[in-house]
């Protein structure tokens, strides 16, 4: 099988998962809109930006918490739900829809000894309130990095640790060894509920994805991604039309600044190497 016909496989799972990610959200009124690299490809070039290989999408965090308790025996059997709930040592404080009997080497997460499933995969990103003054939110959202930053090092399955790595991840991987085993995995999960319980989406002014790189330090107006009557935007991708934020050129704007035009050819980058996949 050459790259290209892989690449179209991988490509056709991935919108496969969105779609039965999406007839769930519509039969259960659920809320949701493309987000990143989708949304960008979407509104760029109706569909896959030409060098990307993964699909995002976000949910307000009434309507995540909803999607997670059906997903599970919702979902087509060929389909997997990964979250903190459904899988041991989930490191990740998002979720992942997974496509059974594939694989996909993820830099960062994956390692040999692992006993996750490592199937293709789209991210769901819960968004969530924030305060309204920009001082406390500075300090909600430093406060839930940390707090993330400690549950992703305390849940990422044991390593090796090797001589020639930076002090830096040296350092985190013995602290992975010997303290972090002794923090309860409640008591971290129970530190992010209570901030999430706090700021709620649909009772905020201003919300953010405390776990997505793209929105990390950063927020918005809640009517960016949902009107005042419940307004979302449509963008088509890959032929089909989707859901949108409902300001999509004030939040891509944010995110990319001049996002129609292309980034220089050493930024347009792949997230997995098709060599280490299996569709």
């Amino acid at each position: 099988m050459t790259d290209t016909e892989k690449l179209k496989i991988f490509r056709e799972k991935l919108v496969e998962m969105l779609d039965c990610f999406v007839k769930i959200c519509d039969e259960n009124n659920l809320v949701y809109w493309l987000a990143g690299g989708t949304l960008l490809g979407g509104v760029r070039h109706k569909g896959f930006i030409p060098w990307d290989d993964d699909i995002d999408v976000s949910m307000p965090r009434e309507d995540y918490e909803r999607f997670c308790a059906i997903a599970p025996t919702t979902l087509p059997s060929h389909l997997f739900f990964q979250s903190v709930n459904t899988e041991k040592r989930y490191p990740m404080l998002f979720s992942k829809i997974r496509y059974n009997n594939t694989f996909c080497k993820e830099s960062g997460v994956y390692n040999t000894k692992s006993k996750k499933h490592n199937g293709i995969y789209i991210d769901i990103f819960p968004y969530d309130g924030c305060p309204d003054d920009k001082a406390k939110v500075k300090k909600v959202i430093k406060k839930m990095n940390f707090y993330g930053a400690l549950y992703f090092l305390k849940e990422h399955e044991k390593i090796e640790l090797h001589r020639h790595e930076c002090f830096k991840l040296l350092l985190k991987k013995l602290l992975r060894h010997t303290i972090f085993p002794f923090i309860p995995k409640k008591y971290l999960l129970k530190k992010f509920s209570h901030i999430q319980n706090k700021y709620k989406f649909y009772k905020s002014n201003y919300v953010t994805c405390y776990f997505s790189h793209l929105s990390k330090e950063c927020c918005s107006k809640k009517s960016v991604y949902v009107g005042e009557g419940g307004q979302l935007g449509k963008v088509e991708f890959c032929g089909k039309i989707y859901n949108a934020p409902n300001k999509t050129d004030e939040h891509l704007t944010a995110l990319y600044g001049d996002y129609m035009t292309l980034p220089p050819k050493d930024k347009q980058k792949r997230h997995f190497n098709l060599d280490d996949m299996i569709v």
